[in-house]
């Protein structure tokens, strides 16, 4: 699972994205699609809206 983000977000992020937390996180979702369960957002999306804008011209995330 490859994970697209802007560069700034990249390099804010990057030492969490490598971490155990998200290896295992990463390792239970890929688990769970061979299951066949249906994952939201799809891969793809997952970060889609940190993609979209430059770490410095955001203001407020509101995660839920």
């Amino acid at each position: 699972m490859s994970i697209r983000l802007e560069a700034s977000w990249k390099a804010h992020l990057q030492p969490l994205l490598e971490g155990e937390a998200m290896q295992s996180l990463r390792a239970f979702l890929v688990e769970q699609a061979k299951a066949g369960k249906t994952i939201y957002p799809p891969a793809a999306k997952i970060f889609a809206a940190l993609d979209a804008t430059p770490f410095d011209q955001v203001k407020v995330v509101i995660l839920g």
